[in-house]
C-alpha cells in the first residue's frame, strides 16, 4: 500500500515539475540563448533507460544521474554544466533513497535548484531543436496564390 502511494507521490512530483518546466519553455524563443553544435549534440543525446519500470527512483534514477553527470562533463556552456550537475546530484540522491517515498522526499528537498535545472535542460532542448532548423521559414501557400 505504501509503495503505491510512494509511486503516486513521485509521479505527481514529476508531473508538477514537468508542467512548471513546460510552461516556462514556451519562452524558449524569447531567451535568445544559443548553444554550440557540440553542446546541442550532447543535449540531444541524453537518454534515460526506464525499462526497469521503477519510475524516477532506484535504478532508473541512478541511470539518469549517470547520464546527466556524463553530459555535464561533455558540454562547454557553464549554465548547462551547472544544470546537468544539479540534475545528476538530484537523481543520484533519488537513486540512493529507499523506495519511491524516499525518492519523492529527495526530489522535493532539491526544490528550486531542481526545477531551474529542468527548465534549463528543457529550454536547451527547444533552443537546439530550433537551431537545427535554422532561420528558414516555410509557407503552406503557393507563391502564385499571393
Amino acid at each position: 500500500m505504501a509503495l503505491g502511494h510512494g509511486r503516486r507521490l513521485v509521479s505527481v512530483a514529476l508531473v508538477a515539475a514537468s508542467l512548471t518546466v513546460g510552461a516556462s519553455s514556451l519562452a524558449v524563443a524569447a531567451t535568445g540563448k544559443e548553444y554550440s553544435q557540440k553542446d546541442c549534440e550532447v543535449v540531444g543525446s541524453i537518454e534515460i533507460d526506464s525499462s526497469s519500470g521503477s519510475g524516477y527512483y532506484g535504478a532508473t534514477a541512478r541511470k539518469a544521474s549517470k547520464a546527466f553527470g556524463d553530459a555535464a562533463d561533455d558540454v562547454e556552456d557553464e549554465g548547462l554544466q551547472s544544470a546537468f550537475g544539479t540534475l545528476s546530484r538530484t537523481f543520484g540522491a533519488a537513486g540512493r533513497a529507499r523506495g519511491a517515498i524516499g525518492a519523492a522526499k529527495s526530489l522535493s528537498k532539491a526544490g528550486k535548484a531542481y526545477t531551474k535545472a529542468l527548465e534549463t535542460w528543457t529550454n536547451a532542448l527547444g533552443t537546439c531543436a530550433k537551431q537545427s532548423f535554422g532561420d528558414s521559414t516555410t509557407s503552406t501557400t503557393d507563391p502564385d496564390d499571393e
